[in-house]
C-alpha cells in the first residue's frame, strides 16, 4: 500500500527502500489522521546510527516519541511509558484540567520555569498552583522539554500537551503516601506507579505535587525524601507597615489581622485539611501554595545562582531559590489584607459561568500579585531592583531593591490602594488602572539621565467608580460599545517613573486602557531607548519619541488604528527595526478576558492579525484595515506575494475567522528569522446537556512576516500551513524566544509556539528555529597577488 497513490491523500513514493523520507511523511499523515506514532528501537549488540536518527526522526513527525530499547526490562518500562500516556488522554487531562497559565522568559542558563494553576472543582476560592523547573534537552537533533531525570526523559505527553504522569521536575522528591491523606481538593493518584501514585514525585500533570510548593511544604528545606507529614512552617513573610518605612515581619501586629488568618496565610494547616490533624494545626497545609495565573516568572542569574520572582494568589510574592526551591523570603502587601481572610475560610465561593444560585452568594475571584514583574540589573550586579505588578489584583506597583536576594529592602511604590475608589493615589496617577501592564526599565532614554520605568496606564475592568457613579460599564462587560467605557476610563494612559525614586517624569494620555507592556526599541544608537509603542483597548497604536532635549519635548502620537469595531489590543507588538525610518510591528486583536463561547460578541468583531511598518518620520494616523488584505496567501511557495518592504500600502492583515467564528489573539507575538509566531482561541459551544463548558480549540501560527504566507510544514518561509492546533485547548501562554545552551551548544529556542515542522502540539512545548538565509554565496571581499 505504501508503494502506491494512497486514494485518501497519503503520501505515496515508488520504492520504500529508497526513500528516506517515507516514513517521516507518512508518520505525519497517520498524526493529521489522529494516530500517535510510538517508535521503540530495538538491538542488542549493533546499531546503526542512521537508522536511529531516522526512527527519532518517524516519532517526531508521528506526534509520539522515541525509545531506545537493548534489554527486556527496558522494554517492559518503555511499554509501560507508553501506555500511560495513551491513558492520560482520558483520565489525567480530563480529570485534573490543567491550563499552564505562562512559561518564564528564556534566560542563558538552561532553566524553564513553569507555573501551573487549577481551578477549585467545586468553586471555592482556594486554588492549588505551583512553580516548578524543567530544562531543555536534544532528542535526535530535536529540542525538547526534559525533566530532571539522568538522563533526562521527555517531560512533555504529546496526547494532552501537559507534563507526562512519569515526569519529575526539578526539587521533585519522594513523599510517600501523602497525598491520599488530603481531604480538600485531593489531586488523582496517577498511573505512573502504584508505589509512587500519592507521592510528591513522579509529580507529572499534577499541580499540587512537587515543585517550590512541596520544598515550602517540607519545611522550607533543601528537597528531602521524608515522608512523615510532621513539617513546620518555616518561612520568612514580610510585609510594609501601613505607615510605610523599611519591611517588617508580617504578624497580626503589622497586620491587624486576627491570629487565625495570619497562621493560615503564613502556611499552618488550620483548617486540618491534612486527614487526621487536630485543627488549629501549627504544621504546613497542603494548600500553602496558592494559583499563578498571570505572574510570569522572573528569573534573575546572581551569578552563584538563579533566583526566581513570582507573585501568587495565595497573597505572597516570594523569591525561591532555583538551586533547590527553596523559598528565600515573601511579601505580603497592605493593600491585600482584607482579602486574606476569605481564603482563610474557603467561602463564599467563586462566581464562574451560569453558576446557579448559592449560599452565601458567590463572589468574584481575588487576586494578588497577579501580574509579571520589571527588572533592572545593571552590568556587575551592584543595583537589582525589581518592580512587581498586581494584574487584577490592584492598582499599585511596588519596587524592591533585591541586590542581596536574602534581604531585600523596600524602594517604593506608586499608583492608588483602592481598586473601588481613588482615595490615597499618588500625585499625577489617579488615573491608572489594574496594573496589567509589566513595567519595562530603559537604563539609558534619550532626555533623562537616570534609568527609567515605563508602563501603561492598566485595564479598567469598571470596578472603580467614577465620583458622579456608584458603579460604571467597562472592560469587563461583554457587550462593551465601540467608544469605551460609560464614564472617562481608567488605565488611559501611559506612566514613565524614575526607576530608583518612582518619581512620576512623564505621562502621556490615550484614548482607551492600555493593559499590554510597552514595547521598546533602539533605533539609533544601540541601548539607548529613543522610541516606544503602545496600543490600547480601542484598537490604537501609539508611538512615543524621547528626545535628547529633555522630557518636556517627548511626544505621544497615534500611528495606527483600526476601523473594525469591538477590536481589542490587550498584548504588546513584536518589533523589528529595519534600517534608520522603518519599524515593523506585529500584533493581534482580541480580547482573552472573554474566552467563552457563551461571552463572546461573534456578530459584531472580526479579529485581525496585523503587520505594520511604521515610518518614523511621519505621524499621521494610518488605517491598519486599509492594509493588503492576505487572508487568502497561504499556498505561496515561492514567497512571490506582495510584501510590506517597499509596499505603497504599509502592511497587511488578515481575518481570524477562517476557522470558526470567535477566535481571536490572546497571546503577544515573537518574531523569529523572518517569521512571526502567535496563538489564538476559538470559543466552542458546550455539549448540550453539560454541566461543564468547554476551554475552546487553541491554534498557534507561524506565517511569513512580510506577506502572511504560512510556514509550518516547510524548510522555508512560504507556501506552508499558517497554524496548527494545541492539544488540550484552553489559553496558550505567550511565545517567547531565547538561545540557550543545550548539551553545552548555544540553540536558538521558540518556547511556547506550534511546531514549525510539524509533529505534536503542546502550548508549553520548545523548538529549535534556524535562521533564514539564502543559499546564495555573495562575494564581499577578496585578495589576489598584488592587489586587494
Amino acid at each position: 500500500a505504501g508503494q502506491s497513490n494512497y486514494e485518501n491523500g497519503g503520501p505515496s513514493v515508488t520504492s520504500l527502500d529508497s526513500d528516506q523520507t517515507y516514513s517521516d511523511e507518512w508518520a505525519s499523515y497517520l498524526y493529521q489522521q489522529g494516530i500517535t506514532v510510538y517508535v521503540i528501537d530495538v538491538y542488542n549488540k549493533n546499531s546503526k546510527a542512521a537508522y536511529s536518527t531516522a526512527l527519532q526522526k518517524i516519532a517526531k513527525n508521528g506526534g509520539g516519541k522515541y525509545f531506545l530499547v537493548n534489554d527486556e526490562a527496558t522494554l517492559s518500562t518503555d511499554l509501560s511509558l507508553i501506555f500511560n500516556e495513551i491513558q492520560a488522554v482520558n483520565s489525567t487531562f480530563a480529570s485534573t484540567s490543567l491550563p499552564v497559565s505562562t512559561t518564564n522568559r528564556a534566560q542563558e542558563k538552561n532553566q524553564v520555569f513553569i507555573p501551573m494553576f487549577r481551578p477549585d472543582p467545586g468553586a471555592y476560592p482556594r486554588w492549588m498552583g505551583n512553580m516548578k523547573q524543567y530544562q531543555l534537552i536534544n532528542v535526535g537533533g530535536s529540542i525538547e522539554l526534559g525533566d530532571s531525570s539522568t538522563p533526562s526523559l521527555q517531560a512533555i505527553n504529546n496526547n494532552t500537551g501537559f507534563p507526562t504522569d512519569c515526569a519529575v521536575s526539578f526539587w521533585s522528591t519522594d513523599s510517600g503516601t501523602y497525598w491520599s491523606n488530603v481531604t480538600e481538593a485531593p489531586v488523582p493518584k496517577g498511573s505512573c506507579a502504584t508505589s509512587t501514585q500519592w507521592s510528591d514525585a513522579p509529580d507529572g500533570p499534577f499541580v499540587e505535587k512537587g515543585g517550590a510548593a512541596e520544598v515550602i511544604r517540607k519545611g522550607n528545606n533543601p528537597p528531602t525524601t521524608n515522608t512523615t507529614p510532621t513539617w513546620a512552617v518555616n518561612r520568612t513573610i514580610y510585609t510594609q507597615p501601613l505607615a510605610g518605612g523599611t519591611l517588617t515581619s508580617f504578624s497580626t501586629t503589622s497586620s491587624g489581622l486576627t491570629s487565625t488568618v495570619v497562621n493560615y496565610t503564613q502556611g499552618q494547616d488550620v483548617n486540618a485539611e491534612y486527614t487526621g490533624r487536630t485543627a488549629p494545626s501549627t504544621l504546613t497545609r497542603p494548600s500553602l501554595h496558592g494559583d499563578t495565573i498571570h505572574s510570569r516568572p522572573l528569573p534573575i542569574d546572581y551569578g552563584s545562582k538563579v533566583v526566581v520572582y513570582y507573585g501568587s494568589n495565595d497573597g505572597m510574592y516570594r523569591a525561591v531559590d532555583s538551586t533547590d526551591g527553596h523559598e528565600l523570603w515573601s511579601f505580603i502587601a497592605p493593600e491585600h489584607y482584607s482579602k486574606l481572610q476569605r481564603l482563610s475560610d474557603n467561602s463564599p465561593q467563586v462566581i464562574y459561568p451560569n453558576m446557579p444560585a448559592v449560599t452565601p452568594a458567590a463572589t468574584p475571584k481575588d487576586y494578588f500579585f497577579d501580574g509579571s514583574t520589571g527588572i533592572y540589573q545593571n552590568s556587575d550586579n551592584t543595583k537589582i531592583w525589581i518592580y512587581p505588578s498586581m494584574h487584577r489584583g490592584g492598582r499599585m506597583i511596588y519596587s524592591f531593591d533585591v541586590t542581596t536576594n536574602t534581604a531585600p529592602a523596600f524602594k517604593w511604590k506608586v499608583g492608588c490602594p483602592n481598586l473601588t475608589n481613588d482615595t490615597g493615589c499618588t500625585t499625577g496617577m489617579s488615573g491608572i488602572g489594574q496594573t496589567w501592564s509589566t513595567p519595562q526599565v530603559a537604563e539609558h532614554i534619550l532626555g533623562y539621565a537616570n534609568p527609567v520605568v515605563i508602563v501603561g496606564g492598566g485595564y479598567d475592568s469598571g470596578s472603580v467608580a467614577a465620583a458622579s457613579a456608584a458603579a460604571r460599564n467597562c472592560e469587563d462587560t461583554n457587550n462593551v460599545t465601540p467608544s469605551g467605557c460609560s464614564t472617562t476610563e481608567k488605565g488611559a494612559g501611559v506612566y514613565v517613573l524614575d526607576a530608583n525614586t518612582g518619581a512620576l517624569v512623564q505621562s502621556f494620555t490615550t484614548t482607551r486602557s492600555v493593559a499590554a507592556d510597552i514595547a521598546l526599541i533602539s533605533v539609533t544608537t544601540a541601548g539607548v531607548v529613543d522610541h516606544a509603542y503602545a496600543v490600547d483597548t480601542g484598537g490604537n497604536i501609539y508611538r512615543i519619541d524621547f528626545k535628547s532635549s529633555g522630557t518636556t519635548d517627548w511626544v505621544i502620537n497615534r500611528v495606527a488604528y483600526t476601523n473594525g469595531s469591538g477590536r481589542k489590543f490587550l498584548f504588546p507588538p513584536a518589533l523589528l527595526s529595519v534600517g534608520t525610518n522603518t519599524v515593523y510591528l506585529a500584533l493581534g486583536s482580541g480580547d482573552r478576558e472573554h474566552p467563552l463561547y457563551s461571552q463572546y460578541p461573534y456578530s459584531s468583531v472580526t479579529n485581525r492579525f496585523y503587520v505594520y511598518a511604521d515610518n518614523l518620520q511621519t505621524t499621521t494616523a494610518y488605517d491598519l484595515d486599509s492594509t493588503t488584505n492576505m487572508n487568502n496567501n497561504t499556498t505561496d511557495a515561492g514567497c512571490s506575494s506582495v510584501s510590506v518592504l517597499g509596499s505603497t500600502k504599509k502592511g497587511w492583515f488578515m481575518d481570524l475567522n477562517q476557522y470558526g467564528q470567535g477566535e481571536q489573539t490572546v497571546t503577544s507575538s515573537v518574531i523569529a528569522s523572518g517569521l512571526v509566531a502567535f496563538s489564538t482561541n476559538r470559543p466552542i459551544a458546550p455539549t448540550t446537556g453539560s454541566c461543564t463548558t468547554t476551554l475552546g480549540e487553541a491554534r498557534g501560527y507561524w506565517v511569513n512576516l512580510f506577506n502572511g504566507s504560512g510556514a509550518i510544514n516547510v524548510v522555508g518561509s512560504c507556501g506552508g500551513s499558517r497554524s496548527a492546533t494545541f492539544v488540550g485547548g484552553g489559553l496558550p501562554p505567550s511565545p517567547i524566544f531565547g538561545v540557550v545552551p543545550v548539551n553545552g551548544v548555544p540553540t536558538p529556542v521558540v518556547i511556547g509556539a506550534v511546531q514549525k515542522n510539524g509533529g505534536a502540539n503542546s502550548s508549553i512545548a520548545p523548538q529549535k528555529v534556524t535562521p533564514i538565509t539564502s543559499p546564495e554565496r555573495k562575494l564581499i571581499y577578496w585578495k589576489s597577488s598584488g592587489q586587494n
